[in-house]
């Protein structure tokens, strides 16, 4: 009995003596009491079933952990310590108070935080961490929006890169943690490993520049035009990236707030980790933040959920799943092979998330005003020299187009101006004016380059050709006068990460826990339907000009260069406008008229045309409408008013008839062009909209008035097919 009571007070004292430790480094001053660390719950499970081997853990790994507080052998006169925990004794009480003393003082020393997030729920970061985050260099993250401008066009999606980089130090924390518990005695891998993998996921988009990657991309690279090659200037943007920007804003950081526990070595790993290059020395962690080697990395599926999430796009990667199981083979992460698949639908979601938000037409256009007006303000503000340092680069957020907007309202700064800078920054402010109106760039048209082209590489030489010069000179219409000034050409590329390869040939496979080889798998064994090709390039152009000839103009002088280089045959993405023979546009339901076959042929009037009838009844209706040559209409008797009508002309690919009559009572008649017309209805071919039935044509009523071209006196509707014309 006495044994059993001994064992029970063992297994006690030795949860609390587990326990409470961890409970110190994982509370705030706000969450006082309250557990959420995942190592105190895995310090739980080894204590209540000390010889159970959870999932795929070694042994060692149970073996290897020791309390964080112990306590001497001559503490109160008795007791032993052992790995496991304390022995019970009599002096357990004395042991347990000596604890909670020093417990209290470590607090004071070392506090780490809880956050809540709508992707990852609850989760803690380590009191290293959050120093870091409490910073006002981390803090101006709040102020960068994740997707640059984005929210312009997705309302929801003003998610900032404070919470993505929460999110994907959270992540990397699992991950490197998971690898060190299964395999990181066999691999060498140390604990600080992890602290830094986490610092890394933490760090990683610090050096990101307003509006994120447009700073980077769109305006940087726009500057890089107007500089001199190989002037000092002109290197400096050339080799300029956010990667090392986040260094040196790292190292900007540490000193600035003096954060102890991170040395210059650590920065060095950290950035090392960041990049993401491959290492000979555990290799498979700088896999885990920015993973060169296949895509497959920490920092995509964090931005994935939390963009697809708050644009309202829908994915389909159990990302919770992927990244439980994996495990180090070959010094690099590998994957169970039942998540082929799941890796699949994982590139797919990057796929889709470019295709549908980032690259989206109007966020394009916005992108565009942004960069234009980010240009003509820097001719005044000079906001781009602030790239050069770390400390002023700090100061750049998404506030820089409030700071343009409301620049005059500071009228002692306004008046160092000169003449040029004024008229600049004037420019600036006119283009985000429009942009706050909704006066966006005009869209033209968008082209998609043939695959054959993309995998025999000729389009690497003929993209060089793509410029606003060349589409200027290509254009063949005199309704403007075009000009480079008034277009702006944009290729879109949207891949899987590795340019036209399938990125999971680079994905390396195991097929159990015992696999210490891994493989390569066969996609077509796998997945089976694949794209021809991984990789899309999307020509776009677009005008700042508001008018819509200019808009139509872009349009076919967009065209026009296609056919020059890809052949006549090639087909723009966007239909072109319809228009009348005087070159103005017709109106949009004249154009949803048009698309349906059987009103193809029904266009404007340009040859000659005949139209009889008779009436018997309260309405006789007759028409005749032709495009180029000549059309005839006849009408037929009905007991309660009647239509007959032909419409002839040529169409797209050769000439057109059509015939047809309606009785008031149903009666049956073929019209000359060889269509049956039965119970009132127009024969001809059904289409998806308007099948052949008692929806194909609508009911005349007696009290419209109808003339031949004219337009009826109610709102037309889609069903509508020739009482509008």
């Amino acid at each position: 009995m006495l044994d059993h009571a001994v064992t029970h007070g063992q297994l006690l004292t030795n949860f609390l003596g587990r326990l409470i430790p961890h409970a110190d480094s994982s509370m705030d001053d706000d969450h006082d009491g309250i557990i959420f660390s995942q190592e105190a719950m895995r310090q739980q499970e080894d204590l209540l079933f000390p010889s159970y081997n959870f999932g795929s853990e070694p042994q060692h790994t149970h073996q290897a952990r020791q309390p964080q507080f112990r306590l001497d052998d001559s503490q109160n006169g008795a007791g032993a310590v052992s790995g496991c925990g304390w022995v019970a004794s009599a002096a357990a009480g004395s042991r347990r108070s000596g604890t909670v003393t020093r417990l209290a003082a470590g607090r004071r020393e070392l506090k780490g935080k809880i956050f809540s997030d709508s992707i990852h729920g609850t989760f803690r970061m380590d009191p290293l961490n959050v120093k870091i985050i409490d910073t006002p260099q981390f803090q101006r993250l709040r102020d960068l929006h994740q997707l640059g401008v984005t929210h312009m066009v997705f309302p929801t999606a003003v998610h900032k890169r404070f919470e993505h980089s929460l999110g994907t130090s959270f992540k990397a924390f699992e991950v490197a943690d998971r690898i060190y518990r299964t395999q990181g005695h066999h691999l060498g891998m140390e604990q600080d490993d992890i602290r830094l993998v986490s610092l890394a996921g933490l760090c990683h988009d610090l050096g990101h520049g307003p509006f994120s990657h447009v700073f980077e991309y769109e305006f940087l690279r726009r500057k890089l035009l107007n500089e001199t090659p190989g002037s000092e200037e002109h290197v400096r943007l050339q080799n300029w990236h956010h990667e090392a920007m986040s260094t040196r804003i790292l190292e900007y950081l540490v000193d600035d707030n003096n954060i102890e526990g991170i040395e210059q070595e650590d920065i060095r790993r950290i950035s090392d980790l960041i990049r993401g290059d491959s290492h000979e020395d555990r290799g498979y962690l700088f896999d885990i933040v920015n993973n060169k080697r296949c895509g497959v990395d920490v920092d995509k599926v964090d931005y994935l959920q939390r963009d697809a999430q708050l644009c309202g796009v829908n994915i389909g990667c159990d990302f919770k799943r992927l990244l439980t199981l994996t495990k180090v083979i070959r010094n690099q992460i590998a994957y169970k092979w039942t998540e082929y698949s799941n890796i699949w639908d994982l590139f797919h979601a990057r796929e889709s998330m470019h295709r549908k938000v980032y690259t989206h037409r109007k966020t394009k256009a916005v992108e565009f005003m942004v960069v234009d007006a980010l240009l003509e303000a820097d001719q005044a503000l000079k906001f781009s020299e602030n790239i050069h340092t770390a400390e002023d680069f700090c100061m750049l957020n998404d506030s820089l187009l409030n700071t343009i907007e409301s620049y005059n309202l500071h009228r002692r700064l306004a008046a160092r101006l000169d003449v040029d800078a004024e008229t600049c920054l004037t420019k600036a402010q006119a283009i985000i004016k429009r942009l706050r109106c909704r006066d966006l760039y005009r869209y033209g048209n968008q082209f998609l380059v043939p695959y054959e082209y993309l995998e025999d590489r000729r389009w690497e030489d003929m993209s060089r050709q793509f410029t606003a010069e060349e589409v200027a000179s290509s254009y063949r219409g005199s309704d403007v006068a075009l000009k480079p000034a008034d277009i702006i050409v944009s290729k879109t590329k949207i891949d899987f990460t590795q340019g036209g390869r399938n990125p999971l040939d680079n994905v390396l496979f195991f097929d159990g826990s015992d696999d210490d080889v891994g493989h390569y798998t066969d996609p077509y064994q796998v997945v089976g339907i694949l794209p021809r090709y991984h990789q899309e390039v999307l020509l776009r152009v677009y005008t700042p000009n508001a008018d819509e000839r200019y808009q139509q103009a872009i349009s076919d002088a967009l065209g026009e260069w296609c056919r020059r280089r890809f052949g006549s045959n090639v087909q723009m993405a966007t239909p072109a406008r319809r228009r009348d023979p005087t070159g103005n546009t017709l109106p949009r339901e004249t154009a949803m008229r048009d698309a349906d076959p059987r009103r193809a042929a029904a266009r404007w009037q340009v040859g000659p045309s005949s139209a009889t009838g008779t009436i018997s009844g309260r309405q006789n209706i007759s028409f005749g409408v032709g495009r180029s040559g000549g059309s005839i209409a006849a009408g037929s008797r009905a007991p309660n008013g009647g239509i007959a009508g032909s419409v002839a002309g040529p169409g797209r690919s050769g000439p057109a008839a059509a015939a047809g009559s309606i009785g008031g009572t149903g009666a049956a008649d073929v019209g000359s062009g060889g269509m049956p017309m039965i119970d009132g209805n127009c024969g001809g071919t059904p289409t998806r909209s308007t099948p052949c039935g008692s929806a194909a044509m609508p009911r005349i009523d007696p009290d419209v008035t109808v003339g031949t071209g004219g337009r009826t006196k109610r709102p037309r509707s889609s069903i509508s097919l020739f009482q509008d014309m």
